[in-house]
Formats: C-alpha cells, sequence, structure tokens
C-alpha cells in the first residue's frame, strides 16, 4: 500500500498501524487562478459527510473558501476582507466531519468552523452571510485575478495627512467654541460651518496655502435657535450632526443647513444664521425613540444626496437589529446596512456625499468602554449594495495612523479630495479640539 511505503522509505521500518475506512467525504470545489502573480482561490460547496451509515450534509448555501497567496495580502484576501470574511482557525473539512459524526471525540478548537457550518447553533454567521454574496464576490474575484498580462491591481485606497490645526478657542464677541461634534462646508460661500453639542453655531475661514490650510478663523458664532426652543416638537438640544443644502450650486445666499440632534430624534432645516426653518420627517424606523439601543445612540450622522435625498442614521444598531450592523437610512425610502468596523464600540459618527454617488463614512472605535478612541474612515457605495444582502466597505488607512487616535466627531468634503476632520472637546479639557485635513486618494 502507499502509505506503507512511504512509511518505510522514511523511517526504514514497517508501518505499525491498522487503517480502515471510517468516512466518506463530498464537495463541489471550483478554482480560481490568476494569470499573474501566483494566487489562486478554492471554493467548497455541496459538502456532505458519511461515516458509520450516518449522512450529513451542510447547509446548501455554506461554502469554504481558501485562498493561497504569496504574502497573505493577494487580491482575494483585500476583497474579502472589505467585505469582513476573516480567516477561521482550525478549519479542516475532515476535523470537522469527525467533530460531528462523532461527539464523544474532543472537538472544542473545531467549535468556530461547526457554527459556521450551521452543526451548532450561530453565533457568528459570517460563513452564512458569505454564502449569500459569494456570486457577487466571485465576480469579482474573476474580474481582478484575471488580469491581462501587463496588467496590475489598483493600489488600495488611502488617505494622506496634510496637516492639523488647533480649534480657535473663541470667536466673535468672545463665545467660547468647544464640543464640536457636525462639520459643513460651503463651496459657493466658502465658509466652514460647526455645530456643538451645546446647540451652538460657528462660522470659520479657511487660509489656504497651496494644498494645506495655514489657519482657520472664527467669523460667526450664535445659539441655534427655535420656537419656543422646539424642533419638531422635540427639545432643541444635543446638536451633533450638520450638513449643507444649496452649497454648491453657484448662488451663494440660498444655502440652508440640516441639524441632526440625538435628543429627539430630530433633524432640522436651519439657515446659515441659525434660525429654524422647520423639521424634517425621519423614517419610519427612526421616529420611534424606543428604538433605539441607547438614548445617546440616536442620530449624530445627517448628509444629503442627489439622488437619494437627506441620508442618517443611528450611533448604533436600533433594537431587533444585530449589534454588528450600521444602516443608512435615505429620505427616498433606500436603506443600506454595512459591518461596524470591530464587533462592539463601533459608533457611526458623521456621514457625507461623495460626487461619484458613493457615501464616506466615519466610525469612531474603542477597544474597552472609556478607552482611547480612533477615527475610521470606510467607503461604500450605495450601488454596489443591490448585489449583496450588505454593503461593501473599504477601509481607508492613513500612514502614520497615530493623528487618527482622537475624539473626533464631525467630518465634512472640502473638493472632491479632500475632507476635514473635527474632535470633539468639553471646555475643561487641557488640550484643545483640532481640525484634521486630509487627502482621499485611490478611490474608485
Amino acid at each position: 500500500h502507499f502509505v506503507h511505503r512511504v512509511y518505510f522509505s522514511h523511517y526504514q521500518q514497517a508501518f505499525p498501524y491498522e487503517l480502515s475506512r471510517v468516512m466518506d467525504m463530498r464537495y463541489r470545489r471550483m478554482t480560481l487562478v490568476a494569470k499573474e502573480g501566483g494566487e489562486r482561490m478554492t471554493i467548497d460547496g455541496d459538502l456532505s459527510f458519511q461515516a458509520g451509515g450516518l449522512v450529513h450534509a451542510m447547509r446548501g448555501a455554506t461554502f469554504v473558501l481558501e485562498t493561497k497567496s504569496a504574502n497573505g495580502n493577494g487580491i482575494a484576501d483585500r476583497i474579502l476582507r472589505g467585505l469582513h470574511q476573516h480567516p477561521t482557525k482550525h478549519c479542516s473539512k475532515y476535523c470537522a466531519c469527525i467533530a460531528e459524526m462523532k461527539p464523544d471525540v474532543k472537538h472544542n478548537r473545531f467549535l468556530p468552523v461547526l457554527r459556521k457550518f450551521g452543526s451548532l447553533p450561530v453565533i457568528d454567521d459570517a460563513l452564512g452571510m458569505m454564502s449569500g454574496c459569494l456570486a457577487a464576490i466571485a465576480l469579482a474575484l474573476v474580474a481582478a485575478l484575471a488580469l491581462p498580462s501587463g496588467a496590475s491591481a489598483k493600489p488600495p485606497a488611502t488617505l494622506e495627512i496634510l496637516g492639523r490645526l488647533d480649534v480657535p478657542a473663541k470667536g466673535p464677541g468672545n463665545f467660547i467654541i468647544s464640543e464640536l461634534s457636525g462639520l459643513a462646508w460651503d463651496a459657493d460661500q466658502q465658509l466652514l460651518y460647526a455645530v456643538s453639542d451645546r446647540g451652538e453655531l460657528h462660522h470659520f475661514r479657511l487660509k489656504r496655502t497651496g494644498a494645506g490650510i495655514a489657519a482657520v478663523e472664527a467669523v460667526f458664532s450664535t445659539l441655534l435657535s427655535a420656537p419656543g426652543n422646539q424642533a419638531g416638537g422635540r427639545p432643541l438640544v444635543n446638536a451633533e450632526g450638520l450638513a449643507a443644502l444649496n452649497s454648491e450650486n453657484g448662488r451663494p445666499l440660498d444655502s440652508e443647513l440640516l441639524v441632526a440632534f440625538e435628543d429627539g430624534p430630530a433633524i432640522a432645516r436651519f439657515t446659515t444664521g441659525g434660525r429654524y426653518l422647520g423639521a424634517v420627517e425621519l423614517p419610519a424606523a427612526l421616529g420611534d425613540p424606543g428604538r433605539y439601543a441607547e438614548k445617546n445612540s440616536r442620530l449624530e450622522a445627517v448628509a444629503f444626496d442627489a439622488r437619494h435625498g437627506i441620508l442618517t442614521g443611528p450611533e448604533e444598531a436600533l433594537v431587533g437589529t444585530p449589534d454588528d450592523l450600521h444602516t443608512i437610512f435615505a429620505s427616498s425610502g433606500a436603506a443600506w446596512s454595512f459591518k461596524t468596523f470591530q464587533p462592539h464600540r463601533s459608533n457611526l459618527k458623521a456621514l457625507d456625499s461623495l460626487p461619484n454617488g458613493a457615501l464616506l463614512v466615519l466610525e469612531r472605535t474603542r477597544l474597552e468602554a472609556g478607552g482611547n478612541p480612533t477615527a475610521r474612515l470606510r467607503y461604500l457605495d450605495p450601488a454596489d449594495c443591490q448585489l449583496v444582502p450588505l454593503c461593501t466597505v473599504t477601509e481607508l488607512e492613513a500612514s502614520p495612523s497615530a493623528p487618527l487616535m482622537d475624539n473626533f466627531e464631525g467630518m465634512t468634503q472640502l473638493s472632491d479630495t479632500e475632507i476635514l476632520l473635527v474632535t470633539d472637546r468639553k471646555r475643561k479639557d487641557a488640550n484643545p479640539a483640532i481640525f484634521l485635513h486630509l487627502e482621499l486618494r485611490g478611490l474608485p
């Protein structure tokens, strides 16, 4: 027998064990191979195991994907990470079958695989989600791996840090500037707007120097006003998100502001001088305060998109939806869901609509409750969300990443490739709030 011959050739002694057939395993395999670069990927489906008269078939929509590349960071690996599909340890089909068919055999290290195979109650059903978007993944991988000779993959999208500036501590009339939580850029008037947790509105002028920003000057400050201090019938407090309307149409005097209020929840329209114009009707899922996980995890992000109207989303998942999902709701009735950057403490803070129809997302993460915050910039295209159950998200990484390790809550787009972030600092904080100026590179 083959085993006996090989064993003897290695050890110069007879194979001391008796082998017997204990299991049959069947599956269908698809293999994708890159024309260049030595990368390949296998996709195994229709898995079934048979042993001792028992048959166990994996659920029909379950697949096992294995990627191989020189450095573990091939095209397929990057696409899968963008879909939040990460490797599972001890992913052996044989060992999983033994654990399933012979429950008396110790199999703790294979529990994650068994859960994803559907053999145990699903806790992290990433593989099940993968199955739903396998066709789209396969199409993307076929296109990416089958690059023509001489072609190269497009480099990943990145962030370049252009500079950082302190936020002025005071505005006109010694108006204290603190707790900034939302930003919006008015290209027509060349004004930067900001709102604070205290319901204040500030205007800033940017002094440019080449591609950078030399200084930021506070030119106007006021309190957001509303009849009876009410917006949509709810208290006008905790202004968190900000977006500008009509701010890039060539008519400098018709701009308006959208302000999202965490308490309420509510979104309201204002003049650029802070005068209340009216409430915005929220999508049905967002109008009930009882749907939110916590009072301080309601609406913090708002944006406007020419195709879908007003966009917003809760800071954390609504009650009854998976904790590791963010959902963006549009006034057009559309909604898009995507995986949070990390399973816990990954809060949606700001949104912006890009010229190509895609969305820029700001999440703030903490490794532990009360830990140091980090800004996560992410890119998603709603057009791609029609192909898969969850939207594909591209992580935008900066090098160095240290400047993003702060409590950034506001974000706005200054140009097609420039964005500005702002930190939320309380009056008692020793360090001043900062603006962080970044450039987007390599976006589709």
